[in-house]
């Protein structure tokens, strides 16, 4: 982009650590690294990981209203979010200076999961394919790891042999396997 005209930055920020079926919180901040003064519409496409659902978007700082279409989505949707900013960003904005968040749905599976997203730099309607080829500032992801659900354990033993009439003993023991604590 030349130094005369706007040029959208963006970062991304995500919660670290989620359990399985979790919430996880993306947050996407715009900035503006061009020389001229940037226009108040951007568009940003959001490719959410596999098995993950975005169920709701708030605009934040500097954002009108943002709109990523029918919620919840589909899981690992890539989506198209349309984002009004209550004024223009200054030449040289950081990142962040007008943001908004999109909550979503971890999947039910662990593992390290990447949200990736971009926004079109001149303001367009044409970011780029987010994702590990997309290297450039409007370009950005964020990773968090989703832990394995818990396993409530239970066993159970009694007297094993007991007279007629007799008293019988059960002792019933809880434990945890894997995952996160409950």
């Amino acid at each position: 982009s030349s130094p005369s005209s706007a040029n959208f930055s963006l970062s991304k920020s995500a919660t670290a650590s989620v359990a399985a079926s979790g919430t996880i919180t993306y947050t996407l901040g715009l900035g503006n690294s061009g020389g001229a003064v940037s226009g108040t519409a951007a568009t940003l496409k959001e490719q959410l990981p596999t098995g993950v659902v975005a169920t709701a978007v708030t605009a934040g700082t500097g954002v009108t209203s943002v709109n990523c279409g029918s919620l919840p989505s589909a899981a690992g949707a890539l989506l198209t979010c349309n984002v009004t900013l209550s004024s223009a960003l200054a030449s040289a904005a950081p990142q962040g200076t007008a943001a908004f968040t999109i909550t979503a749905t971890a999947p039910s599976s662990s593992g390290t999961i990447t949200n990736y997203a971009s926004v079109d730099p001149t303001g367009g309607s044409s970011p780029a394919t987010p994702g590990t080829s997309c290297t450039t500032i409007s370009c950005a992801s964020a990773a968090t790891t989703v832990t394995g659900p818990s396993n409530i354990t239970l066993s159970k033993s009694a007297t094993s042999t007991v007279l007629t009439s007799g008293s019988i003993t059960y002792t019933l023991g809880l434990g945890i396997s894997g995952g996160t604590t409950s």
